[in-house]
């Protein structure tokens, strides 16, 4: 047996911290061949095993993502003749995970759930027959396949629109992302899909509210080390995760990110200091920007808006090791209906006209910025301002985000899966994917048993934080003495009948101010200097127009984080091919030399520039 983690983990977990806490995140896993040994099945829902001899050999395996078997069970469980259902399976352990498995004569890939942790394929036509390449990035794709770069501007344009893409697109047309809660099998030149359906997974039923949380609580314990490291802000979100783990009796370290007077640092402090619990602050600055996008870039395969790779910037420099179990809020939001979180007037609109969904994006496309506005389209390539203008292009896509927030149980319930399945999956996901570069990623709002509940509770337990609060009532009811933002007092255990009006005055102090950051003279120099990649998609003159309009009037924030995105990818594809050195990136940093925050593998992560972390308690 040889086991290899490619990011620096213990080798492992579960010898360790004990038989039911085994923490993966991608390991190899070598078996001796033609072997005949006990194999270990796993049957779905209690998980009781049963002994089976085969003669089968095991295949290799290897598991990116937190699961909840080590890749050696995993392999064990696939000597079986029924290879399907032994896959089959698999999609139903506990984590967020991706499992690829190689035999002599096939390949497979096999996902979780719901499909957060991210990976990518592309079939390519050779002289000797079809190849089946995956990898975890887009560009590892690429290499591996020997792929020119092409642009899929339809992505692009949703990118653009929604700061993600949508379903199982990437930005090349070749290269496809693995779906959620799926089997793929590649064989004699042929690639199927087995994916199971949404509604199977979840039947309607009754649920209750205790349900949910002794589902959560259970989840939260079953990760728990005592390396356990909480990601905590002024929100519910954290604050839920912080309460399950009192319960158990677990005080984790915490990590914040923001200055002095940000809001999440405030409130994280005075948590911190009421259950005297370490507590490291993490400012981000402006001037890392520049200098970690082409690795932002590379890990989130071009679909990660600048101003948001804060989440990497902050991670990176936390002190964490590789194989620290660190505890986000990823999917909190899937207990507040997602874009129509408005009290009772809402749920009376579901009832009376449940299929409004196209009118809710509308609406959303209007007051959310944009990234181009209608005089930039002349000067953009064809292609993408097709997709861009008013037109069929735009119609299309238009009808399918559309047709991706309808279920037949109406308008909430449709946003509610789709903020799961798409949200939270490539959008949360790009999140993820940064936190996996610096720590073990644990997202306990991304279990069957929690999501089950909260997507069979009614409907006003989504609105106002509900549920959450009620959770905070029945884990540790004292977190409900701390507000949930400025100028609030205590949070109330029942949301106000107009909770969703924002009250006169109360101002919240984010961790970056990104209209002014984005403005400041260095970072739009640094963008116009990447004007040759630019030039594939904008005109010089209009990309020179852009930045000075939002140098001068700051209404172009969209846009600018837009660009410096683009140009990061730009950066990122320079060389793409077999002999490139690029290599697997898995989670690695691949640019030694700019980044501020690249550690060296399995080392403590620590601040390169500007102030040190602050460590409270």
């Amino acid at each position: 047996m040889r086991w290899h983690s490619a990011t620096g983990c213990v080798a492992n977990e579960r010898a360790r911290h004990g038989r039911g806490a085994a923490k993966q995140l991608v390991r190899d896993y070598d078996p001796p061949k033609n072997r005949a040994r006990p194999v270990v099945l796993i049957r779905q829902g209690d998980y009781r095993r049963r002994a089976v001899t085969s003669l089968s050999p095991e295949p290799r395996v290897r598991v990116f993502g937190t699961c909840l078997h080590p890749a050696e069970t995993l392999a064990s469980q696939l000597t079986a003749a029924d290879r399907q259902a032994a896959l089959d399976r698999l999609v139903h352990i506990p984590g967020d995970f991706i499992i690829t498995v190689a035999w002599p004569d096939e390949e497979a890939i096999v996902s979780s759930r719901y499909g957060v942790t991210q990976h990518h394929y592309a079939v390519v036509n050779r002289e000797d027959g079809p190849r089946f390449v995956h990898a975890p990035t887009v560009l590892d794709v690429l290499t591996r396949a020997d792929l020119a770069w092409e642009w899929n501007f339809a992505a692009l344009a949703d990118l653009a629109e929604l700061e993600y893409l949508l379903d199982d697109d990437t930005l090349h047309p070749s290269v496809m992302r693995v779906p959620p809660r799926s089997v793929l099998r590649f064989r004699n030149g042929t690639l199927r899909t087995h994916t199971l359906d949404w509604d199977a997974l979840h039947p309607t039923r009754s649920a209750a509210p205790r349900e949910a949380v002794d589902a959560f609580n259970t989840e939260v314990e079953r990760w728990l080390t005592p390396q356990t490291v909480l990601s905590i802000s002024g929100g519910l979100d954290s604050r839920v995760m912080l309460s399950a783990m009192l319960r158990a009796g677990h005080r984790p370290r915490c990590v914040v990110m923001g200055n002095e007077d940000s809001t999440d640092v405030v409130i994280s402090r005075a948590i911190a200091r009421k259950y005297d619990l370490e507590l490291t602050q993490i400012p981000v600055h402006l001037h890392d920007y520049p200098l970690v996008g082409r690795r932002v870039a590379t890990l989130t395969n071009g679909t990660k808006p600048a101003k948001h790779w804060h989440t990497y910037l902050y991670t990176s420099r936390a002190g964490l090791r590789r194989d620290t179990p660190l505890f986000v809020g990823t999917a909190g939001e899937f207990a507040r209906t997602f874009l129509l979180d408005g009290g009772v007037g809402i749920r009376l609109l579901d009832r009376v006209a449940p299929n409004l969904s196209g009118l809710v994006w509308r609406h959303r496309r209007k007051i959310r910025g944009r990234v181009f506005f209608p005089e930039d389209l002349p000067a953009l390539r064809p292609e993408l301002a097709e997709q861009l203008r008013s037109g069929p292009a735009a119609t299309a896509r238009h009808r399918r985000q559309v047709e991706l927030c309808t279920h037949e149980r109406g308008m909430l319930a449709g946003l509610d899966r789709y903020y799961l399945s798409h949200q939270v999956r490539r959008f949360g996901g790009n999140g993820v994917a940064l936190y996996q570069a610096c720590a073990t990623c644990v997202m306990p709002f991304v279990s069957h048993g929690w999501v089950d509940a909260i997507w069979n509770l009614p409907s006003k337990w989504k609105m106002g934080s509900r549920w959450h609060r009620f959770a905070l009532q029945q884990n540790a009811p004292a977190l409900l003495e701390f507000p949930c933002g400025p100028g609030t007092g205590p949070t109330p255990a029942r949301p106000g009948p107009f909770y969703y009006i924002p009250r006169p005055g109360a101002r919240d102090v984010p961790y970056a101010d990104y209209r002014q950051w984005f403005r400041h003279p260095d970072l739009l120099g640094h963008i116009r200097a990447q004007r040759e990649g630019l030039a594939e998609l904008v005109h010089p003159e209009q990309l020179d127009r852009i930045l000075t309009d939002h140098e001068h009037t700051g209404r172009r924030l969209f846009g600018v984080s837009f660009l410096l995105l683009m140009s990061a990818w730009w950066s990122a594809r320079q060389p793409v091919g077999p002999s490139s050195s690029r290599g697997s990136t898995g989670g690695r940093a691949t640019d030694a030399g700019t980044d501020p925050a690249r550690p060296e593998d399995g080392a403590t992560h620590a601040p390169q520039r500007g102030a040190e972390p602050r460590r409270q308690r």
